[in-house]
């Protein structure tokens, strides 16, 4: 008896075999031939799958998110732009008020960059019992409310090496835990103005305790002999 090849079982069960061929296969079948009835099987369960995903359209927040993975891939001669925030508001370089201070404030600290219309606001808060960093933050872009900030994906790296990563919410905010490092590094991609969004964020508590003494030294405060 002839068997035929998986590949002409395959062009049969998608229908797109020869009528003289079709005609035969069929009769082979008939006659019972039970390997070939499972190939015939397993190929016809194979196309069933297959024609259905050709029928699936993904939501748009799933492929946003997918282009926004794959260019954090890419070489960075192809990838997105960096869009480098600047830091324009640091709660270690503001003077409290008097009575104000103390230890705990050291172990958190808030973050205001700006780039291209885009804020990305961090609280950096240093974790005494585990001594890891807690970073919660929101990204927005207040000039252009109908940009897309939920569902992109925020990284953390230690240079180049990831450390954390999550997904923004439908509000832009987001959460990382990571440990300690001294050259952290916040990367958001920016589909809608195909750029990535990066800032550097030096060891939480690296700095405070220097920065806060000169700023209660410019607000009036104690100074050391």
């Amino acid at each position: 008896m002839k068997h035929y090849t998986i590949w002409d079982w395959a062009d049969f069960v998608r229908g797109v075999a020869e009528d003289n061929a079709r005609a035969s296969m069929q009769a082979h079948l008939s006659s019972g031939c039970s390997p070939c009835e499972r190939t015939v099987r397993v190929l016809s369960t194979v196309t069933t799958a297959a024609r259905a995903e050709a029928q699936y359209d993904p939501p748009d927040r799933a492929m946003r998110y997918a282009r926004a993975l794959y260019s954090l891939h890419r070489p960075e001669k192809t990838g997105l732009a960096r869009l480098i925030g600047r830091l324009i508001h640091d709660s270690a370089l503001a003077p409290q008020p008097a009575g104000m201070r103390s230890e705990a404030q050291a172990d958190t600290r808030h973050l205001l960059y700006e780039a291209g219309g885009y804020y990305l606001d961090v609280q950096v808060e240093q974790q005494r019992d585990s001594g890891r960093v807690s970073l919660v933050g929101q990204i927005a872009a207040r000039n252009n409310p109908d940009a897309h900030t939920a569902n992109l994906p925020v990284w953390l790296l230690d240079r180049t090496n990831l450390v954390a990563s999550t997904l923004s919410n439908r509000f832009g905010e987001f959460q990382l835990e990571a440990a300690p490092a001294r050259n952290l590094l916040l990367r958001v991609p920016l589909p809608d103005v195909g750029k990535r969004l990066e800032v550097s964020l030096s060891q939480p508590d690296e700095g405070l305790s220097d920065r806060r003494r000169s700023a209660r030294t410019r607000s009036g405060g104690p100074r050391s002999r």
